[in-house]
């Protein structure tokens, strides 16, 4: 894993996705460095505009999308989301779909702008360890356009 991809997971790497409030961000970085070597996980990024993009294949059909940035701007994340999901849809043509869950309503209207699918809501289903209160995911998909 680069440098510049560690330096950003330290900064901007939300520990509640690993829902282990136990783990440090060192070892939640160690564990996707191992997941990375198992060729469990894609990492995609820009390092110009401080944004990587964190892939989990659950099937050769399927992969989760996590999305980690410290870029100003929605419109330059939206740029820079396009490119890494054209490419992605490049590198893996297999895939049919992605799927990305989230809590944060910023990233919900970023993915109805891009095209991505609302499927549902699950009412409190996950911990804000900040603040031990339970918050409602949102779940999306976005379908390979070649298919």
């Amino acid at each position: 894993m680069d440098l510049w991809v560690k330096n950003l997971l330290r900064k901007k790497l939300d520990l509640e996705k690993f829902q282990r409030p136990q783990i440090t961000i060192q070892q939640a970085i160690q564990i996707l460095e191992q997941s990375q070597k198992n060729e469990d996980l894609i990492i995609v990024g820009s390092q110009k505009n401080k944004i990587i993009a964190l892939i989990r294949p659950t099937s050769p059909w399927v992969a989760e999308l996590d999305i980690v940035a410290d870029c100003k701007g929605m419109m330059k994340l939206y740029k820079e989301l396009r490119k890494m999901e054209n490419w992605f849809w490049k590198k893996y043509p297999n895939v049919h779909r992605l799927e990305m869950i989230t809590t944060n309503e910023k990233v919900v209207s970023l993915a109805l702008r891009a095209g991505w699918k609302e499927e549902g809501y699950k009412k409190e289903s996950y911990v804000d360890y900040n603040t031990m209160n339970y918050k409602g995911e949102y779940m999306f998909a976005l379908l390979n356009p070649s298919h």
